[in-house]
């Protein structure tokens, strides 16, 4: 019987290693999964690789892919090996450091003199995950110690949301504060951070949902939200060489069609030696103790091979499911540009496409789309909603482009007032509070009171 249950054990932890490695080559980031290719190859006799034009090594030559393409008038997708992408011109260099992302924000903010050169020492002195440390005073000379908790908080309202936390249990609660505004909520969030991870990690989520006094339902979503924020906001911007953000699904309009392609020529193409197809069926013949032990390293390298094949065709496969709902849900965005972006959130996706909101979450980590209008985060198209008053859903991106462009197109002396704003957007149909304008401002770093 012991025997048994130690066999069922062993089955479960290889099934759920195998589930990983699929969740790591479907989430991994571009260059990341071209090197581990290239690793694999080089220690795996059974893998040929054929560069692509493209590659990381050389950005700038031209880049053919072998697309999946999406067809909005068919409703349907097929794939070719046709095409050529002059993206690269449009590719987006990201070389700005934290601290100068934080700095420039910080300019648009009306803060006193001294909190604001507070400010200033705080965003100079976060750590790379844009942590202040336990005490951020401390940071501080003698004369602007008193400042030390409004510049904290100025350094908080900044993008991305949670850097200047004291640690990464901040920097989650931050951001959930950015999402839920009922105060049991947001109570419950911060006893499952500082007080519940020991609950999950053994497994007693029952136990922790009648500790926090809610349905075990209840829990599951909350662990869900959990899973999508980031613990360490700093380090997208912590990177000592340049990276470059390449596009892995495009979507462009011709003629009012909007046609979507996978793209997969950055990535070196893999394909199994039929060479060692057939030397593995001679082994077979071979019965000595040699003949075996050659048969049996041969045949875990086809497997390791047959193995990450599949797993690439999986990535392409579920690349393409999320750019089938990306081309229905934010169709009019295609079409006519980033202000029809419409509300679309990961869960609804996951439900789409059949699978778990973290997927989701995870598969879009790092993710680019090319579109007429310019390569966009694929985060860029998951977004909270806002109803107009004729019940059409907007995202909060289009909201906030929205209230940019009332801004800049403000010709009268006298600048817009918070609640101007949201009267212009009430006239549009879009019934918004004066200080949710003031936080969505404050998110896109506009100043409505600047000179003109």
């Amino acid at each position: 019987m012991a025997q048994n249950i130690a066999l069922s054990m062993s089955q479960t932890q290889r099934m759920d290693a195998s589930q990983m490695q699929v969740l790591e080559i479907v989430t991994l980031p571009l260059e990341e999964l071209s090197d581990k290719i290239k690793k694999e190859a080089e220690k795996n006799p059974v893998i040929n690789i054929k560069e692509n034009e493209g590659s990381y090594e050389d950005l700038s030559s031209r880049f053919h892919s072998s697309p999946s393409s999406y067809s909005d008038e068919a409703n349907s997708s097929e794939y070719s090996d046709d095409g050529e992408n002059d993206w690269f011109e449009k590719t987006v260099t990201e070389k700005e450091s934290l601290t100068e992302h934080l700095m420039k924000q910080l300019g648009y903010l009306t803060l006193d003199e001294q909190v604001k050169k507070a400010a200033e020492i705080i965003i100079s002195s976060l750590d790379p995950h844009g942590f202040t440390g336990p005490d951020p005073s401390a940071l501080l000379p003698d004369e602007l110690k008193s400042c030390a908790k409004e510049a904290v908080e100025a350094v908080q309202t900044l993008e991305p949301t949670g850097v200047g936390a004291k640690d990464w249990r901040g920097a989650i609660m931050l951001q959930i504060r950015e999402i839920e505004k009922n105060p049991d909520e947001i109570s419950r969030y911060k006893d499952i951070i500082y007080h519940g991870l020991d609950y999950i990690k053994e497994g007693k989520l029952d136990a922790l949902a009648r500790a926090l006094k809610i349905g075990r339902g209840d829990l599951d979503g909350m662990l869900e939200v959990l899973r999508t924020l980031t613990p360490f906001p700093g380090l997208k911007y912590s990177s000592d060489y340049t990276q470059y953000s390449v596009p892995e699904l495009s979507f462009h309009n011709q003629d009012g069609t909007i046609h979507m392609k996978v793209l997969k020529g950055n990535l070196p193409s893999l394909e199994i030696d039929d060479s060692y197809l057939s030397m593995r069926e001679e082994l077979k013949k071979n019965k000595s103790d040699k003949g075996k032990e050659a048969l049996k390293y041969l045949g875990e390298n086809i497997t390791s091979a047959q193995s990450l094949v599949k797993m690439l065709s999986f990535r392409y496969s579920s690349l393409e499911k999320i750019g089938l709902v990306l081309a229905d849900k934010q169709r009019d965005f295609f079409l006519y540009g980033p202000m029809f972006l419409k509300g679309l959130t990961m869960t609804e996706t996951a439900e789409i496409m059949g699978v778990n909101v973290s997927t989701v979450s995870k598969m879009a980590a790092m993710k680019y789309v090319d579109t007429d209008w310019g390569i966009y985060p694929l985060r860029f198209f998951f977004s909270t909603e806002v109803k107009k008053e004729d019940g059409e859903d907007l995202s909060k991106n289009s909201v906030k482009l929205m209230i940019e462009k009332i801004i800049n197109e403000n010709t009268g002396k006298k600048a817009l007032s918070d609640q101007k704003i949201a009267d212009a957007l009430a006239k549009e149909g879009i019934k918004i509070a004066r200080r949710t304008v003031a936080k969505y401002r404050s998110e896109m770093a506009l100043d409505s009171s600047r000179d003109r």
